[in-house]
């Protein structure tokens, strides 16, 4: 790391340099070698930092656990466990904003400055490329902090929901076409008929929209490329409701997982396949507002 942020010290010092001269085309040079690297020893850095913040954690959890066992009054025990809980929730949490947000943040800094600098000797397409990720770093960010606030709505009992009829057809159908652009870069194919004729449930337009957005991301993220993903919309008339189904041929879940799958800050074996990033946390999402509108969300999978 400390090797990475010499080097791009020098090359940021020649870009300057360069640049002094008027010489444009050994700047933007030394000043892309300058960036490269400077988001890699970030990278590094960042990756060091949680590693070492992960083995303090690990070993402070385990001391606290040793002294938890010790104490012979159960009351006192439980006590302490529920306030180790609540200690490591609130380390997730700011575990999340520094390292899930700020990263991109530099990032989003960096490329910023670069096209601000150098645009007039770069390509209008790298401008663009650019841009793009500018744009993708932005979204990654507001993704996370719409989590943390939903979280912090569900928890406080602050969330508002308007129960109201609506066609989950449609609903449905306009997600999915949200949805082609991220599929397409996949190559995954999604199958989804919709139904001839309406049917309208009885809940939050918007809560049901944020708990098929996660379901639907989800299969994307932990499919391999070349896989299919599969929406069926059943009315069941028996019990005068609906259910959706979204089903992959991904990775599929251990009988570990599936105990701790709609859990808070669930870290599972799965991994995404194509370097997505995942806070544990969509799933718990998706559990609570499915039974806030009375309704239920449950997992069947086999391992592979």
């Amino acid at each position: 790391v400390q090797s990475k942020i010499l080097m791009y010290k020098i090359n940021q010092a020649l870009a300057d340099l360069y640049h002094q001269v008027g010489d444009s085309a050994k700047a933007y040079s030394y000043f892309k070698e300058f960036f490269r690297l400077k988001e890699e020893a970030l990278s590094d850095e960042a990756k060091k930092n949680i590693q070492n913040l992960q083995a303090i954690h690990e070993v402070e959890q385990a001391r606290k656990e040793a002294e938890i066992y010790r104490i012979r009054n159960t009351e006192l025990a439980e006590l302490n466990k529920n306030l180790l809980e609540l200690n490591n929730e609130k380390n997730e949490f700011l575990g999340i904003a520094a390292h899930d947000l700020k990263n991109p943040l530099s990032g989003i800094i960096l490329t910023a400055s670069t096209v601000k600098q150098y645009f007039r000797q770069m390509p209008e397409d790298e401008v663009v490329g650019q841009m793009e990720i500018i744009e993708k770093t932005a979204d990654r960010m507001r993704k996370i902090i719409i989590n943390l606030l939903d979280i912090y709505s569900l928890e406080s009992g602050k969330l508002n929901l308007s129960i109201k009829h609506f066609d989950i057809g449609i609903l449905l159908t306009s997600l999915l076409n949200d949805f082609c652009k991220q599929a397409t870069a996949k190559n995954i194919t999604i199958n989804f008929t919709p139904p001839s004729q309406s049917i309208f449930i009885l809940a939050d337009i918007n809560a049901t929209t944020e708990i098929f957005e996660n379901l639907i991301s989800n299969a994307l993220k932990f499919l391999h490329k070349s896989g299919c993903i599969t929406i069926q919309l059943l009315l069941l008339e028996e019990y005068s409701s609906v259910r959706v189904e979204v089903a992959d041929n991904g990775q599929g879940l251990s009988d570990e997982d599936k105990l701790k799958l709609f859990g808070k800050f669930a870290r599972l074996s799965a991994r995404p396949t194509d370097g997505e990033d995942s806070t544990g946390l969509g799933l718990y999402i998706v559990k609570k507002l499915a039974e806030a509108m009375n309704g239920r969300v449950w997992c069947k999978s086999k391992l592979g």
